[in-house]
C-alpha cells in the first residue's frame, strides 16, 4: 500500500515507519520499492515499535534483485 492510505495509517498506530523515520534515508532511491524496472511508488514498508532505536535504512537494489523480485526489498536495522 502506499504512505498515506488507510492501511498505511492503521500500521502506523502500531510502529513507526522506519524509512520515514531513519536518519540515513540517503541511499539515493528516496525510499521507492515499486517496480524493479520502473521504480515510482514506495508501497513496501517496516513499521518498527518506536522505543526501538534505528540505526539504517536501505532499499537494495543490485543485479539479484533485478531478477529475483518485482519490487526492491527494504533492509531495515535497529538497535536491539
Amino acid at each position: 500500500d502506499d504512505p498515506g492510505s488507510v492501511v498505511w495509517k492503521l500500521l502506523e498506530t502500531r510502529g513507526h515507519d522506519a524509512w520515514a523515520n531513519s536518519h540515513s534515508m540517503n541511499d539515493g532511491t528516496g525510499g521507492i520499492t515499486s517496480s524493479v524496472t520502473l521504480p515510482r511508488r514506495r508501497i513496501d514498508g517496516v513499521f518498527v515499535d518506536p522505543r526501538l532505536p534505528l540505526l539504517r535504512t536501505e532499499v537494495i537494489n543490485s543485479a539479484d534483485v533485478q531478477i529475483a523480485s518485482d519490487h526492491r526489498p527494504l533492509l531495515v536495522q535497529i538497535q536491539l
